[in-house]
């Protein structure tokens, strides 16, 4: 088995395991917990002992196994559990079993930057004869769209209308939509047009380098957006596409992980999972675009966050679309 193998995996036994540990809240049966908390201490182990039978590079190697030993040092130690989530401004509870054991598991999302550096496959999206093949994200957003529900205990401990109060889905607030897109655009030139123009005026060596920096950066993205481009041939099925990804994304990141992993550690997750454009620019943009999301997530509602996201996605991705069969 190779490394690509394992993280096509990751996502249905993620979702199977927070289905068990909210099965088992519902119950309320201690014994049961504690089996929860030892079956994934074992499967850290199992993890850190494959390892040394993966065929991939050193640095994954490495990165999984001190994740593995992280995950299991949160799942043994109150303290330090406790102390990241204050660190981190979490709402978790040590004796919540839900909490106790999804914080320690998210932690293999951070994962994500690394593989897709080093080897091109990511926990993200399904690699099938193509990056970014429709079917695929589809796919990956369906199962993202069952974890934002499950996750919160639909079908164990709440109900379809509690789950929706929990996720905070209302009437969307237009104002708010407006900020976050004209937000976005402020972001988008602070990360990659900002950095130009204060380096001219402390040094134009310094310039050329930062000018160097995100055109090569950009030319990551422009790979990605090509590769987006063929794989998905109309533009209906980018209208698809950006619906879907707006409304899972938003469902599971601000309406089902925000309120208890806080918006830092969130709009971290957030950025691992679209590394996609194998750039650190892209990387900042996307977490400081999420991070927004969350303030305005705070002062409104879920629904709110996924307008303003299918709204810019559409705007990026159909504009793109558009520009490039023009040229």
């Amino acid at each position: 088995m190779d490394i690509t193998t394992l993280t096509k995996l990751a996502t249905p036994i993620l979702i199977i395991i927070v289905y068990i540990v909210n099965l088992i809240k519902g119950m309320q049966y201690d014994k049961l917990e504690n089996g929860i908390i030892i079956s994934l201490l074992l499967l850290n182990m199992g993890i850190i002992l494959s390892m040394f039978f993966i065929n991939t590079t050193n640095l994954i190697i490495i990165s999984i196994i001190l994740t593995s030993l992280l995950s299991s040092i949160l799942l043994l130690n109150k303290n330090i559990f406790e102390l990241a989530t204050k660190i981190l401004k979490m709402d978790l509870q040590w004796d919540n079993i839900i909490h106790r054991t999804l914080f320690p598991i998210s932690l293999y999302i951070l994962l994500n930057p690394i593989i897709y550096f080093t080897l091109s496959g990511n926990l993200a999206i399904f690699l099938n004869n193509g990056f970014f093949n429709l079917i695929n994200e589809l796919g990956f957003q369906f199962l993202l769209f069952i974890f934002s529900f499950i996750g919160i205990g639909f079908g164990t401990r709440r109900s379809l209308k509690q789950c929706i109060n929990r996720l905070d889905l209302g009437a969307p607030k237009i104002l708010y939509i407006i900020f976050g897109l004209i937000g976005i655009i402020i972001i988008n030139f602070i990360v990659w047009e900002l950095p130009i123009y204060l380096t001219e005026l402390i040094s134009p060596q310094l310039k050329e380098t930062v000018i160097t920096t995100v055109v090569n950066e950009s030319a990551n993205v422009e790979s990605v957006v090509q590769t987006m481009k063929e794989a998905i041939p109309s533009l209906y099925e980018i209208i698809v596409m950006v619906v879907v990804v707006g409304i899972s994304e938003e469902l599971l990141f601000r309406g089902a992980l925000q309120p208890r992993f806080g918006n830092l550690y969130t709009s971290l997750l957030f950025s691992a999972l679209h590394f996609q454009y194998l750039s650190v620019l892209t990387f900042v943009n996307v977490f400081l675009i999420s991070y927004l999301f969350g303030i305005i997530k705070n002062k409104t509602n879920t629904s709110t966050t996924i307008l303003i996201h299918i709204i810019y996605d559409f705007i990026a991705f159909g504009g793109l679309y558009l520009l490039y069969n023009m040229i």
